[in-house]
C-alpha cells in the first residue's frame, strides 16, 4: 500500500492489500467489477480498465470523492485499489486530489507516481474523464487536502 495523504489515504493493488492485514481495517474502495471486497468496510465501483469506460468514471467522480472526503475527515483510513493499482484506482485518487488541491491534471498524476511509481504505467486510461472533471469542477464542494499532502517535490 503507498501512502498518498498523510491523514490516511493509500492506493494500493489487489494483492498488496490482500497480504496487509491492518488495510483491512480501513475503509476499502474496490474499483473492479470482479475482485472481492476485502474487509467490512467499504463500497465496490464496478470497472473495467479501458477506454470505454471514460464517461463512467467520469460519472462515479462526484459521488465517491464526496465518499472519501467524508471518511478522511472522520478520521478513518481509506485504501483504494483496483487489480494493479495502476489505472482505475489512481484514477479515483487523482480525482479526489484536483478536487482538493486545485492542481492542474499533469501535477496531480506526476504526485501520484511520485507516491507510487507505477501508477498510471503505460497510459493514463482515464485521463478523458480526469481532465473533463478538472475542468467543471466545483470548488466549493471539495475540503482542502493541502496539508495532507505526503511530498510536495513538484511545482
Amino acid at each position: 500500500m503507498y501512502e498518498i495523504l498523510k491523514n490516511g489515504l493509500f492506493l494500493s493493488s489487489f494483492a498488496d492489500l490482500e497480504k496487509s492485514p491492518e488495510g483491512r481495517n480501513f475503509f476499502i474502495v474496490n474499483v473492479s467489477h470482479d475482485l472481492p471486497m476485502l474487509g467490512e468496510n467499504g463500497i465496490q465501483i464496478p470497472m473495467d480498465d479501458a477506454y470505454s469506460e471514460n464517461n463512467k468514471m467520469y460519472n462515479v467522480f462526484p459521488h465517491i470523492v464526496k465518499i472519501i472526503q467524508e471518511k478522511l475527515k472522520s478520521g478513518i483510513q481509506v485504501v483504494v485499489h483496483c487489480y494493479a493499482g495502476q489505472q482505475r484506482s489512481a484514477a479515483v485518487i487523482a480525482a479526489l486530489l484536483l478536487c482538493c488541491t486545485k492542481w492542474e491534471v499533469d501535477k496531480t498524476i506526476e504526485y501520484i507516481r511520485q507516491c507510487k511509481p507505477d501508477a498510471f504505467y503505460g497510459r493514463i486510461t482515464f485521463e478523458r474523464a480526469l481532465k473533463k472533471w478538472h475542468k467543471n469542477l466545483r470548488q466549493q464542494t471539495c475540503d482542502s487536502c493541502l496539508s495532507q499532502i505526503k511530498q510536495m517535490d513538484i511545482n
